[in-house]
């Protein structure tokens, strides 16, 4: 059984996906079904920076991403410590900004099921 199964990921793609070498961000990865669905969107260049508050999620979201190492950057953060997470690293990727950004608000199916 998948961890979490994304949610309206054709219209994700379709609609946040965007410059095919860009820089994208999940706010909230969770188990990484969207994340690993932009990541097979973009072309190498491309990068995907994947945040959770979740320590159990992050874990899921690096096993299931594991294919795309070296694109993909995973970071422990809430929404409310962005700014100080994601920021210094599009900085420090030379970055003017991000290309497009996932916010999943709310809590997971699998977050239910487990009572986390």
């Amino acid at each position: 059984m998948q961890y979490h199964e994304p949610v309206m990921e054709g219209e994700v793609l379709e609609y946040l996906v965007g410059p095919r070498q860009g820089l994208y961000l999940d706010a909230t990865i969770g188990g990484g079904g969207h994340g690993e669905g932009i990541l097979g969107e973009l072309e190498r260049e491309g990068h995907l920076i994947a945040c959770d508050r979740d320590s159990a999620a992050l874990n899921e979201a690096g096993r299931r991403l594991s294919p795309y190492r070296g694109r993909v950057t995973i970071l422990r953060c809430a929404f409310s410590s962005l700014a100080d997470s994601v920021v210094p690293y599009i900085r420090q990727q030379a970055r003017g900004g991000v290309d497009g950004a996932l916010f999943v608000v709310g809590v997971s199916s699998h977050q239910i099921d487990e009572g986390n």
